[in-house]
């Protein structure tokens, strides 16, 4: 037996009750906490909601400064022209005839609808509904198989994405916006309960949808429960989801709208005023009104900020890791942080060198993806739990002991935030030749890093090492990067801890040229690593 008992809190009326409780052995006592709240019903399926997405968009597009155009929004080179209820007909719109590809040609008369996959037929029956005239879909509007359109036209996705009415993100690329009905469905439950102002209610309930993914509560990486969210673990969406204005995304269980301003659900559980705060920030960043109180230095760290869920998501071709996330280098362009090189900035060049990746396991990598000072390098080769930059401005006395001297990054295509054809980045300072053991009684990152003069055990983050073991011994080129003091409350009274960040590179097939390997974040500098060091110039490729 089953016995429901509503506490209500004060004289709030019913509908509003949230501590109700539920009694699963009454002759026991003992009560459980349910979460029970006013909540919006499902329907089968999303169409019939189109009212509620009229909604949120108008809305938005009437009440959110933040997420109005700034003039004109001009289309894309092609964008699919859906037709309506009374002239359903569907071809590709090319608003540019400079090119005469055989298949282009055919689409801009008919896409036979027996071409597309579920996904797309439903988009284009859902942009019908919304009111709209056209739809773009990359695999549809790209010449997938020319490489200069290719290049071209993803250059352009952050203006796409960006000026886009609204953006249609579904949680499967092929089976429909919606590929689990059944996760939607209110099951009744056999039973009537009497409320507090004597009434009988009848109870629905259903599996409940988790929304932890939607508030970006973890800014550091995915969250596990990102598995039932395909569309999250995706690296290209992520991008999407940043640059779009607004965003209907169709999950298992529900739709949920986003924007610059907030989110909402169709069950009615996200509050508005709870978003991503990551799309929040890149959207303020954006407006040109924006002014960061340290310019490079704030802007730098939101990049951080950007890249470190990023480096988490899925790419099928690992090569995509930078044009993947081109949009948003663009769009990050404009604020004060100089050239783009392979995924770091000119203007924070020093700090972004000296990244360190949590990782899960590792894989060899089919093809290079980036120059290995980036941590682009790690694309296609690891599983990546967190990415990390050391904040040596949270340091009083943090000193760069090193100069770049140069730095050079061309790109292998037209994009100039794309793939990086070869990259290079000259610096000046203080190496010393080392050993690097790892302990036998030692597990996870810990080792001995061992010079001519001294000893010291050090926690290593290498490139291509997981976390679970230390596998790689051998001699390296340390190249000492900050120095900085804090407090050391390891001793009794507590002292003062010097301290020195260093890479670990190791030699390529040309002179003082290297390849970095790993970082320590942290070496004990006291006796000073430098005193015994050789100052002299390296490139790191």
């Amino acid at each position: 037996m089953t016995e429901i008992v509503f506490k209500p809190n004060g004289t709030r009326p019913v509908d509003l009750v949230d501590n109700v409780k539920l009694r699963t052995n009454p002759l026991g006592g003992g009560y459980e906490k349910l979460d029970i709240r006013a909540g919006r019903g499902l329907p089968d399926h999303p169409r019939q909601n189109i009212e509620l997405m009229h909604d949120w968009i108008n809305d938005c597009t009437h009440n959110h400064p933040q997420c109005q155009k700034k003039g004109d929004v001009l289309l894309p080179k092609r964008v699919i022209a859906v037709g309506t209820k009374e002239e359903p007909s569907v071809y590709l719109y090319e608003s540019d005839n400079e090119r005469a590809e055989d298949t282009i040609e055919e689409r801009k008369k008919r896409i036979e609808w027996s071409y597309l996959s579920k996904t797309f037929q439903e988009s284009i029956a859902l942009t019908r509904l919304l009111g709209l005239r056209y739809l773009w879909i990359d695999s549809l509007c790209i010449i997938q198989d020319d490489t200069e359109d290719w290049q071209v036209e993803s250059s352009k996705m952050e203006s796409i994405y960006e000026g886009a009415y609204v953006t249609i993100a579904a949680n499967n690329t092929s089976s429909g916006l919606l590929d689990g009905t059944e996760l939607r469905a209110m099951h009744s439950v056999n039973m009537q309960t009497p409320s507090p102002n004597g009434h009988t209610v009848d109870l629905l309930l259903r599996s409940p949808i988790q929304h932890e993914n939607f508030y970006a509560a973890s800014l550091e990486g995915g969250m596990a429960s990102e598995d039932d969210y395909p569309l999250l673990r995706r690296a290209w969406c992520y991008q999407e989801r940043l640059l779009a204005t607004r965003v209907l995304q169709f999950t298992d269980t529900e739709v949920v709208f986003e924007c610059k301003a907030g989110q909402h659900c169709e069950c009615g559980s996200i509050n508005h005023a709870i978003g991503n705060p990551i799309k929040s920030f890149f959207g303020r960043l954006l407006a040109e009104n924006f002014q960061p109180v340290g310019v490079a230095e704030d802007i730098w760290e939101a990049w951080t900020m950007i890249l470190r869920p990023y480096i988490t998501k899925d790419l099928t071709v690992s090569t995509d890791i930078l044009p993947a996330l081109a949009g948003v280098a663009a769009r990050m362009q404009r604020h004060e942080l100089g050239q783009y090189v392979a995924g770091l900035w000119e203007k924070e060049l020093a700090t972004g060198l000296f990244w360190f990746a949590d990782i899960l396991d590792t894989k060899q990598p089919s093809v290079k993806t980036a120059p290995t000072f980036s941590w682009a390098a790690l694309a296609g080769t690891t599983k990546i739990k967190e990415l990390t930059w050391p904040y040596m401005e949270s340091h009083d006395d943090s000193k760069q002991t090193f100069k770049i001297t140069d730095f050079k990054c061309s790109v292998s295509g037209l994009n100039p935030y794309g793939t990086v054809a070869s990259a290079s980045v000259e610096l000046h300072g203080f190496t010393t030749m080392v050993k690097l053991k790892a302990g036998k009684r030692v597990r996870g990152r810990n080792g001995l890093l061992k010079s001519a003069a001294r000893e010291e055990p050090v926690m290593v983050f290498m490139d291509t090492c997981p976390a679970t073991t230390l596998d790689i011994d051998g001699t390296f080129t340390c190249f000492f990067g900050f120095t900085w003091s804090e407090d050391d409350f390891s001793t009794r009274p507590p002292g003062i801890r010097h301290c020195v960040s260093a890479l670990l590179l190791r030699p390529s097939s040309e002179p003082n040229v290297y390849e970095r390997v790993g970082c320590i974040p942290q070496l004990n500098n006291n006796p000073c690593w430098l005193d015994d060091a050789e100052e002299r110039n390296v490139t790191i490729i």
